[in-house]
């Protein structure tokens, strides 16, 4: 073989590598996962304040997460073929393989589950497993049923932050840490019913039963309303538990009425610009629940 011939044989190598690379990093859904480990780094810094602990914990959770997310495209790929927003997606796209996917997902597995297992806390480790058994085997089949899925679904979000909490040394039946997960949970419902409504259509060309088939756009809007008011509520609650400090308590307060008065909209939805206003809903929800968050975080290090 030629010279020539020998940088372009590599040159292929390269390319395809970048296209692996890059397809693993689709497949592990890295703003989702990411989301999920930094939960559970909040949690163990609510407990017992920033330790290189709290990293490992936080890199477990985050490989657990990534491969429940690629058992989730694994087990949806024919229906992500037959949506716009995800039919360009590594398995639906054939730029992955099933067998280099499942690699994927048993290696991330492992790994995630091995480095929580490092820091020899059981529950921790069971709560891991739990995630992505109730994901993977309850509400990924249970979303093929219903529209009301989200709220079971919803769960998933509240175990990251008692799976730092624990290993740090908290008890998982400690109220603070429930409170924690009340947030997370109420945050999860509305989070992932505005992304379901954003893509309403492509949802109902796979064959998924949509909210818009049975309640009416005032409904959902109302409903939205109330589930953001309830989520603001536990919010301005939350500092109580944790935050000594008046001046994260007067921010914390003002965020929330923010949230509810930039969402009030929501109370008279109309059918013309409906999808704009749930991408803006999500949006300012997003933000309000990472800032709150990152507060309670500032202040439970800064006071520590």
């Amino acid at each position: 073989m030629d010279k020539a011939s020998i940088e372009i044989k590599e040159k292929v190598e390269v390319i395809e590598r970048g296209h692996l690379l890059s397809s693993f990093v689709q497949l592990a859904k890295l703003r989702v996962t990411f989301f999920v480990a930094l939960s559970s780094f909040f949690g163990y810094i609510f407990f017992d304040g920033f330790s290189h602990q709290a990293l490992l914990v936080a890199s477990g959770v985050f490989l657990t997460a990534v491969a429940s997310s690629a058992i989730n495209q694994y087990q949806e790929r024919k229906y992500d073929k037959l949506m716009t927003r995800t039919r360009q997606r590594p398995l639906p796209s054939n730029k992955l393989r099933k067998e280099e996917a499942l690699i994927f997902i048993i290696f991330s597995g492992l790994l995630g589950i091995f480095l929580l297992g490092l820091t020899f806390n059981f529950t921790a480790v069971g709560l891991a497993v739990f995630s992505i058994i109730w994901y993977n085997l309850v509400y990924t089949p249970l979303k093929r049923k219903t529209a009301f899925a989200v709220l079971p679904g919803a769960l998933l979000g509240a175990i990251p932050p008692v799976i730092g909490w624990t290993v740090a040394g908290g008890d998982v039946f400690s109220p603070k840490i429930l409170f924690i997960a009340i947030l997370f949970f109420l945050f999860q419902i509305p989070h992932f019913w505005f992304l379901f409504l954003i893509y309403n259509d492509d949802y109902k060309q796979a064959g998924y039963p949509t909210l818009k088939d049975t309640l009416t756009i005032s409904q959902i809007g109302r409903i939205s309303f109330v589930w953001i008011v309830c989520l603001a509520i536990v919010a301005v609650a939350e500092p109580f538990f944790f935050v000594n400090n008046p001046l994260f308590l007067a921010v914390i307060f003002g965020m929330s009425l923010i949230l509810i008065w930039k969402n009030k909209f929501l109370l008279n939805l109309e059918e013309a610009n409906e999808t704009n206003s749930y991408r803006i809903a999500f949006r300012t929800l997003n933000i309000y629940v990472l800032m709150v968050v990152v507060l309670l975080t500032i202040e439970k290090i800064i006071s520590n």
